[in-house]
């Protein structure tokens, strides 16, 4: 009888890099800069652990003015190469919802604890997660963390040496690259040093497949 090792369930994340990062970054640094002392992108959203990290997040009127308000040359050139590197990532036809997008603004050390992102803020489910690294210095930035979200099973039950795996992965990143992975997967940002005129800047959305080959709204294929 032959022995052998497989590795069950794994978790699938993607990772790709925005071809015109530097373009973009031109379109949207002023922006972020003219708005990241603005009140709302001050003061973290209700429920959030982090300190004093500057986000977007909750503030439609920032995000409006900084990503587009409707069919506009910034949002279409935000959109497009977003869609590009997406289109990397699927291996059939597809369709989706970018149903919400903001920044995250990093240069005193600020961190952001372990979230997921399950849900819009509209309450509307979410399929995957993306983070686009804008603005970003890996010898002094920090990674995005992701945890294994089997951390408390495994804990219960007995692994070879052969087979532990690591609880947190920190993924190797560069400027201009993005990530995406399943919203329900847990990440977080540790504390860094302080980047003053060295900003780590992020671009986070969220994507809800509304069409993937022949299925429809997430249904199964039968």
């Amino acid at each position: 009888m032959s022995r052998y090792r497989r590795d069950l369930f794994p978790v699938s994340i993607f990772h790709g890099s925005v071809d015109q990062n530097n373009d973009l970054k031109k379109i949207l640094m002023p922006l972020i800069n003219r708005t990241k002392n603005h009140d709302e992108v001050l003061e973290p959203p209700s429920g959030w652990s982090t300190n004093n990290l500057k986000t977007s997040f909750s503030s439609e009127k920032v995000n409006k003015y900084v990503f587009g308000n409707g069919d506009n040359e910034i949002e279409n050139k935000i959109k497009s190469q977003y869609i590009k590197t997406l289109d990397g990532f699927f291996d059939k036809n597809w369709q989706i919802d970018l149903s919400e997008i903001w920044f995250n603004y990093y240069e005193n050390g600020e961190w952001q604890e372990a979230h997921r992102h399950i849900s819009s803020g509209l309450g509307q489910a979410t399929h995957f997660a993306c983070v686009h690294f804008l603005s970003f210095d890996p010898e002094n930035h920090m990674p995005l963390r992701l945890l294994d979200p089997l951390s408390l099973h495994r804990a219960l039950g007995f692994e070879f040496d052969s087979v532990k795996v690591s609880e947190k992965i920190d993924l190797i990143t560069r400027e201009g690259d993005l990530v995406m992975f399943p919203s329900w997967l847990e990440h977080e940002v540790l504390p860094g040093k302080s980047t003053p005129g060295n900003p780590r800047i992020t671009v986070a959305f969220n994507v809800t497949v509304e069409s993937y080959g022949d299925e429809q709204d997430g249904d199964d294929d039968e």
